[in-house]
């Protein structure tokens, strides 16, 4: 389990996501939040220098019309109507349509005596006329949406008074449109962001790297403490197996060892002679299952501790007509003969060459198990592009359907007198190799068992 992170490791993990998305979002909640205040504050800004431009032109204008009124001798404003003297403001710069509501002005009863739409001239404005002052704006600017003046539009309202010897005489109107201030920021807010759009482009895109990569490690993180979970599930699993297999198996010998102690004990207790051969019987019994159980535990000690594997590079071929050789003479004295079929040219496996030999001679002997009464065993090599294949088929009783899943569970067999290893172990040497084997049905009988190496 050296491979798989530590509980400390994976928290770590977790905690330097967490603070990763974390840091993400506070950075971009304070980018946005600094992006939209800059906004704002540069959209007061435009506001108050169009304010202030209005302003200017508004107390110009009002200028005039006092320099009409002392210049005419007149006090009222609607006698400068009469005299047709207002005509000339949009000449001095009543409004500009394309920024401004309206222009206009009014008398000191509230009369429009003017107004750059001539439908409104002589109309009375309402005593609550305005909603409310703008102070950051300037004392001189209200907020309105009245139907005399802005026609319900919604308009910032910037006065300017108009005097006669000292006397209030009026004041001049200009009215800023809400909705046509909005739109013209948006338009040149829009050129700002096409001139900008590179760098837009490129912010996006790292915040999107960096949130994907977050999204990436979060996933992995999740996908191996699965596999850390399942893996434990698995070995606690396997342990189990490996404990009630190693009960089952120790149990029987250590009943029969039980067995013969207690008829010797019953036997002295007695007084009684057992015969020679008898005794001779039990004891060779007695070594017998004490020998099977060392082997057992050999067996066992060798599947959970398992030597290094010594991988090499080595003709396949060469090696399987070695093995077969080596065991022939003892399969043929149980009547058993082995086919074996290799192909013309060499095919060469990078394992331990000392595992080969045990997967096989291990197949071999279960083969030879199955025919008590004799049979052939065909052992054929196939070489592929990257990979080879070993197939060992027998003709003898064969394994169902229901016990093939479970033939390389340890302690899972099914002879009587087999200990369950030899197949767990071929599976493990077979994997330590990069290998697969699996277990199949012969035809028309047997059972055959199927390993893919990688070729070397």
């Amino acid at each position: 389990m050296d491979f798989l992170p530590s509980e400390v490791s994976r928290k770590s993990v977790v905690l330097a996501c967490t603070t990763i998305a974390v840091g993400l979002v506070v950075l971009s909640t304070v980018t946005l939040t600094l992006f939209l205040a800059g906004l704002r504050s540069e959209q007061h800004d435009r506001l108050l220098d169009e304010i202030q431009e209005m302003r200017t032109q508004a107390a110009r204008t009002a200028r005039r019309i006092e320099h009409i009124l002392e210049s005419q001798g007149l006090t009222d404003l609607g006698d400068l109507a009469d005299a047709g003297l207002l005509d000339a403001v949009d000449e001095w710069g009543g409004g500009d349509p394309a920024r401004h509501a309206y222009a206009a002005v009014v008398d000191a009863q509230g009369i429009l005596q003017w107004h750059t739409d001539a439908r409104q001239r002589g109309k009375q404005l309402k005593r609550d006329w305005y909603e409310s002052m703008v102070p950051d704006l300037g004392v001189d600017v209200v907020r309105t949406q009245d139907e005399t003046l802005a026609a319900g539009r919604l308009v910032y309202d910037l006065r300017a008074p108009i005097t006669r010897d000292g006397r209030y005489a009026g004041s001049y109107h200009i009215g800023l449109s809400l909705e046509g201030f909005a739109e013209r920021w948006m338009r040149e807010r829009s050129h700002f962001l096409s001139r900008h759009a590179p760098w837009i482009a490129i912010i996006i895109l790292v915040i999107a790297a960096a949130v994907w990569s977050l999204y990436f490690l979060t996933v992995r993180l999740l996908s191996l403490q699965e596999m850390v979970t399942q893996t434990y599930m698995r070995a606690a699993e396997e342990l189990g197996r490996l404990a009630a297999g190693l009960a089952h198996e120790i149990r029987n010998p250590l009943h029969a060892l039980r067995l013969n102690l207690h008829a010797f004990r019953r036997v002295q207790q007695d007084a009684q002679a057992l015969e020679p051969a008898e005794v001779t019987r039990m004891l060779e019994q007695s070594v017998e299952e004490i020998d099977r159980i060392d082997r057992l535990l050999g067996q066992l000690s060798h599947f959970t501790t398992p030597d290094e594997p010594r991988a090499e590079a080595f003709n396949l071929n060469a090696e399987l007509e070695g093995i077969v050789d080596f065991i022939s003479q003892e399969l043929r004295r149980s009547n058993v003969e082995v086919q074996l079929d290799l192909p013309k040219s060499p095919a060469s496996v990078h394992m331990d060459r000392a595992q080969l030999r045990q997967i096989m001679l291990n197949l071999l002997h279960n083969a030879r198990d199955s025919m008590p009464d004799g049979g052939r065993i065909d052992v054929r090599l196939v070489r592929k592009t990257t990979q080879v294949e070993i197939l060992v088929a027998d003709q003898g009783r064969g394994i169902s359907a229901a016990d093939r899943p479970h033939v390389f569970e340890p302690f899972y067999s099914t002879s009587d007198d087999g200990t369950g290893l030899g197949l767990a172990l071929v599976k493990r040497f077979v994997e330590d190799a990069g290998g697969q084997i699996q277990c199949h049905a012969n035809t028309p009988q047997g059972t055959q068992f199927l390993i893919r190496l990688r070729a070397a």
